[in-house]
């Protein structure tokens, strides 16, 4: 597989590199390479588009390293015909296998252990007082299409989200795609956040939606749930019913964008969707 050669330094030498056919925003190679006399790998990103950038996510890998908050170490970057960005491989399995029965990396001894501890690194990136642009997936905090619907289904949801839209939003700054793909874990440590592109300003408690939500298989407990939650208040607070909305919100907008093609997994997060509007009440 080769990589683009604008995008590797004079002094490294490409010994193997497999791109990942799954990246959506940018095309992601893992490089083994050879510099000064030993090996290493690392992941190169390079944007699909010619007028992309990954500004926001190198300086957000940069300012976060200053914290040092656990994130890839930039090793250099630039553009070409393209931008690109050179990170650090940090270990670890995806958070996804580690929670997920069905996978062979699944750890269902530490689950608990590692959804606190992911909690309290939320709490600390909600925590950090930094001054950004907005993020880039605030569409998200309104309907998408939903609401045009002729289905009693969505209809039902829409006008509770209408009828008990939050007074306000508490904007701090956050990752903005942060969910089980995105998350490193080594051992029983967290050991990298992965994927800053959406990086910014955005509402606290929707970050949170969108880490909560539920799949079939995994992070479908109450347990899984204050976990997280227990860990994300050792460091921050939250409003709970700002997040039971952005929860309801968030399976609406899954539920929409699987209609066409995943039904029962439509039908899954307007489930969800209901359970949220009504925890409490039953």
């Amino acid at each position: 597989m080769r990589v683009p050669e604008y995008a590797i330094p004079e002094d490294v030498e490409i010994v193997a590199a497999e791109r990942n056919r799954i990246a959506e925003v940018n095309s992601v190679y893992r490089c083994t390479a050879h510099r000064g006399g030993s090996n290493f790998t690392f992941y190169l990103k390079v944007c699909k588009s010619t007028t992309a950038t990954m500004d926001n996510e190198r300086d957000a890998l940069v300012m976060l390293s200053q914290q040092s908050f656990p994130v890839p170490r930039v090793l250099w970057h630039g553009v070409g015909r393209r931008s690109f960005l050179a990170l650090e491989e940090r270990p670890g399995v995806i958070l996804r296998d580690v929670l997920n029965p069905l996978s062979d990396d699944h750890l269902p001894h530490m689950t608990n252990q590692v959804l606190h501890q992911l909690g309290e690194l939320v709490g600390w990136l909600h925590t950090i007082d930094v001054q950004w642009q907005p993020q880039k997936r605030t569409s998200l905090y309104g309907f998408l299409g939903e609401q045009e619907l002729d289905d009693p289904r969505f209809t039902e949801v829409v006008l509770w989200l209408r009828q008990n839209t939050p007074q306000s939003r508490d904007n701090v700054f956050v990752h903005g795609d942060l969910n089980d793909a995105n998350v490193l874990v080594n051992g029983s440590e967290i050991s990298a956040i992965l994927d800053w592109e959406s990086a910014g300003m955005g509402w606290r408690e929707y970050e949170l939606a969108w880490i909560l939500r539920e799949r079939r298989n995994y992070m479908n407990s109450r347990q899984s749930r204050e976990f997280f939650l227990d860990g994300y208040n050792a460091r921050a607070g939250f409003d709970p019913e700002a997040l039971r909305w952005c929860e309801v919100m968030n399976c609406l907008h899954v539920a929409f964008w699987c209609k066409d093609h995943y039904r029962n997994f439509m039908q899954f997060n307007l489930e969800k969707a209901r359970e949220a509007m009504f925890r409490g009440y039953d």
